[in-house]
């Protein structure tokens, strides 16, 4: 793996921003939530796919009753906190910012506070974040009477007082300054949008051009999600994606923005008239698609950040992943229809490693994270 961290080396920023969605991740597998109900777990179980659901204060109230394992969330939070164990200076919008939260974050995380960037640990006022319920189901589990043959979550997101793209006064001043020495942005949280604060994406379009005006040197990639609503899916393609360098979606997110069946590939390839690179990464792969040839080593290097992860339960720093050795490739059944997919387009593949997972959560925005800081 030495040649792929040399590379990541030679690309990685000293200093890098995260926007918009930070939250506190409450994790547990489902055999320890006994009698838990909620619209849409029983679907995701069945098809073994992700999802993601919006929960108001009454559901949250009595879901936070069980025990949770607790660690930070969000794909701007989780991408710096990915980004501060490599070695570089994170700036994190925080929308809601108190110490229940931002004790989880590494030394390199900086907030807005006070006038000035600090290191978000050291905030002290007290508050309620947001906070996502991650329910893990695992394979060998029975539900039902039937044992489970794969491994996946479902998340009950509650936000309260703070939007999934809601823009911190504080970070959007103090960032008008800094913007000019940092190259990398990584973006979350539209998928979270329902109807009524779309216009949250027009705001996010404009805080982007305003960077990218300030520097012109400036690498955007937005990490989606589940979208919770058709309408935002579409406008963030029509509006924010165009203004970004990349996006990066799972198969899901693909059909939802592309509005295509059938070869995922095809799909993530059919984005290119509305974003200049779309990478498409899933748990057995990571592919790209763009008007021009992209490094396949920046895909190779996101998979070895999120492998590391998912197989030890916690982030490496670069001296780990330069001694880390993932022992296989995975069995990659998707090979036969990236083969024949008709892409016209320059594009990269690159199988993950075959490993036995001790979490599922966060390995996307790890990958996502290493992608986005090395291409």
């Amino acid at each position: 793996m030495r040649d792929i961290c040399d590379f990541a080396l030679g690309k990685m920023p000293a200093e890098a921003l995260f926007a918009f969605n930070t939250n506190v991740d409450a994790i547990a597998k489902l055999e320890s939530l006994p009698g838990l109900r909620l619209p849409g777990l029983m679907e995701s179980i069945e098809k073994c796919e992700q999802k993601e659901i919006l929960v108001g204060g009454a559901q949250a109230e009595a879901l936070s009753r069980h025990q949770w394992q607790h660690s930070i969330g969000g794909q701007a939070g989780r991408c710096a906190q990915v980004a501060a164990y490599l070695g570089v200076k994170s700036y994190l919008n925080i929308p809601v910012s108190c110490h229940e939260q931002n004790r989880f974050f590494h030394p390199n995380v900086h907030c807005a506070h006070n006038g000035a960037f600090i290191p978000a640990g050291r905030v002290r006022e007290s508050g309620k974040p947001p906070v996502h319920y991650i329910i893990e189901y695992e394979r060998g589990m029975k539900i039902a009477g039937q044992k489970l043959h794969c491994q996946n979550r479902f998340i009950a997101s509650y936000y309260g007082n703070g939007g999934p793209m809601d823009a911190q006064v504080g970070f959007v001043k103090l960032m008008e300054g800094q913007v000019r020495y940092v190259n990398r942005a990584v973006l979350g949280g539209a998928h979270l949008l329902q109807e009524n604060r779309a216009h949250r994406l027009e705001e996010a379009r404009a805080l982007i051009e305003s960077w990218k005006k300030r520097n012109p040197e400036l690498k955007v990639h937005f990490e989606c999600g589940d979208f919770q609503s058709e309408k935002v899916a579409k406008l963030f393609l029509r509006r924010v994606a165009p203004v970004c360098d990349s996006i990066g979606i799972n198969r899901v997110e693909c059909r939802q923005l592309s509005g295509r069946e059938g070869n995922a590939f095809e799909a993530a390839a059919s984005l290119l008239p509305h974003v200049p690179l779309a990478v498409l990464h899933e748990p057995q792969f990571a592919a790209s698609f763009s008007g021009k040839d992209v490094a396949w080593e920046s895909l190779a290097f996101g998979n070895l950040v999120a492998a590391f992860y998912l197989e030890h339960g916690r982030l490496a720093n670069m001296g780990e992943l330069y001694a880390y050795e993932p022992k296989k490739r995975a069995t990659d059944r998707f090979t036969f229809e990236y083969r024949n997919a008709k892409i016209d387009c320059a594009s990269e593949f690159v199988p993950t490693y075959a490993i036995l997972p001790k979490l599922t959560v966060g390995g996307g925005d790890a990958f996502a994270a290493g992608f986005a800081l090395t291409y």
